[in-house]
């Protein structure tokens, strides 16, 4: 049997995945992601440590496959963050995490020198500090030697690929999180980079996502147990793979990816770069298949905000899941289905790592009195997270004037039936939970067998097993909820418009 390696390189953790050539998941590997804080609010990846951490990963699905045929390997990756190597591929600086804050002054120079609006004409990419050119002019100015002695910038999934196979490409979606590509003509943008004042040689070869990139080496044979000469292909940004993984390219459908962030997409033939979307704030970027394009938004406090909630407010339900070896899930959803009191609702705004149109933005939890428990809280906090998602599908439905009737969710969330039952309810549409939930390791490890030429990127949506389904459901209560909460959206937005201009 011929085992496909997917790789996912996640903000919270690092995976390794084999699938078998009918999709099955044989061996599966996890470690968090490391993370640096060298200061307060600041945030890296060191690369050295990432590799690290991968081998582990690798080398245990390879060690519990034994005498399994690796034919190929796919690399996913969260997407804005970059490195810059010297001549010899050695790291000259950390990766700066995508929601570290610290590029404020240079896409506000960006913007000044382009202006939102050609910025979106060209990259697809709403004008933010988060994306990886930001973070390279924040390089040149403070880590300016650094910058004189680099040849290369490197994504994450280009550095990983480049520890595999010696060689420097990346993909198309994983391009565009640096701001600097130019989704309608597949190229690096010489109008952006000439303003920004950066040498496209810098940047590596973009290709489509599925292609074959190079092999690997011995010395990274040595480091992961891959057989030396295994083909490596570029995957592309960890929510794109997923899509592929889920199969988005049916009418209709939405990808619901619900990680540290929680990510909504689409695929369409052509981007739709107008006033109207931009507004909306969704990117549009290339990646691979039937449909090239995909349109995503984001909420960017999804499993953090929960994460948060569990190492503040509740602690306890995070000793008890301990003690009783019960899921913290479990725990939190029995608060909530018991000790709410749905009738006097409270209200979360999920904004813990700022919001796509205002990284400024923080959460809130708003209507508590001292009637209230940790069940409300609770409640709040899920729905916070689900109308927000809603509040992001109803606007691809005024963009592109059809109806997204089906919600294929993802990622660690997706585990809890009392989250995707309060989704069902929230958004009347039917939810899906694939039978893999490592959307994105089974998406890079099927478009690693795709530039191996060992399947066809037309036919991959063959692939797609659900799991769980959880039938549409409309509920008055919880859309006159939903109203309320666009307006206290709509008013927390003009309250930071007030705070900004003072």
């Amino acid at each position: 049997m011929e085992y496909y390696l997917g790789i996912d390189m996640g903000t919270t953790n690092i995976k390794a995945a084999l699938f078998t050539e009918d999709g099955s998941m044989a061996a599966f590997s996890s470690e968090p992601t490391p993370v640096i804080h060298p200061k307060e609010g600041w945030s890296e990846f060191g690369p050295l440590e990432l590799w690290s951490v991968l081998c582990r990963c690798i080398k245990k699905v390879v060690w519990e496959t034994k005498g399994a045929k690796i034919v190929s390997a796919g690399i996913s990756s969260l997407g804005e963050s970059g490195v810059l190597t010297d001549a010899g591929g050695y790291p000259l600086n950390n990766f700066i995490a995508w929601y570290d804050p610290r590029a404020k002054e240079e896409i506000e120079e960006l913007k000044r020198k382009i202006g939102n609006d050609r910025i979106y004409s060209i990259t697809g990419q709403t004008p933010s500090d988060k994306y990886g050119i930001c973070k390279l002019l924040w390089i040149k100015k403070n880590l300016s030697e650094a910058y004189e002695e680099a040849s290369h910038w490197l994504s994450v999934e280009d550095w990983i690929l480049y520890k595999l196979t010696g060689n420097y490409a990346t993909d198309y979606s994983i391009a565009s999180r640096t701001m600097a590509f130019d989704i309608v003509k597949l190229q690096w943008s010489e109008e952006i980079l000439d303003a920004a004042g950066i040498a496209a040689e810098l940047f590596p070869e973009a290709l489509p996502g599925g292609t074959f990139a190079g092999r690997v080496t011995q010395r990274a044979s040595e480091e992961t147990g891959l057989a030396r000469g295994t083909p490596v292909s570029v995957g592309g940004h960890d929510h794109a793979c997923a899509a592929v993984a889920v199969n988005i390219f049916e009418s209709g459908v939405v990808l619901d990816s619900m990680g540290t962030a929680e990510v909504s997409m689409v695929a369409v033939r052509e981007p739709v770069l107008n006033r109207e979307a931009l507004g909306k704030f969704y990117s549009f970027y290339p990646h691979c298949g039937p449909k090239l394009y995909r349109v995503i938004t984001s909420n960017q406090s999804c499993g953090a905000a929960v994460e948060w909630y569990l190492n503040t407010l509740g602690e306890e339900i995070r000793s008890r899941a301990i003690r009783s070896g019960k899921s913290e899930y479990d725990w939190m959803a029995g608060e909530a289905e018991q000790n709410a009191r749905p009738e006097d609702a409270v209200y979360f705004l999920p904004f813990l790592r700022g919001s796509v149109e205002n990284n400024q933005w923080k959460g809130c939890l708003w209507g508590i009195d001292d009637g209230h428990r940790q069940g409300d809280l609770i409640r709040a906090l899920i729905h916070g997270i689900c109308f927000e998602l809603k509040k992001q599908i109803e606007g691809y439905q005024e963009l592109f004037h059809q109806r997204f009737d089906k919600i294929r969710v993802v990622g660690g969330l997706a585990k809890s039936d009392f989250v995707m039952k309060q989704k069902s309810r929230i958004q009347g549409t039917d939810i899906e939970v694939p039978a893999c939930v490592q959307a994105a390791c089974c998406g890079a490890a099927l478009l690693g067998a795709v530039g191996a030429g060992k399947q066809n990127i037309k036919k991959l949506g063959q692939f797609y097993r659900f799991g769980r389904r959880y039938p549409a459901e409309n509920e008055e209560e919880l859309l006159k909820e939903y109203q309320t909460y666009l307006k206290l959206r709509e008013g927390f937005k003009e309250l930071y418009n007030r705070i900004g201009e003072a």
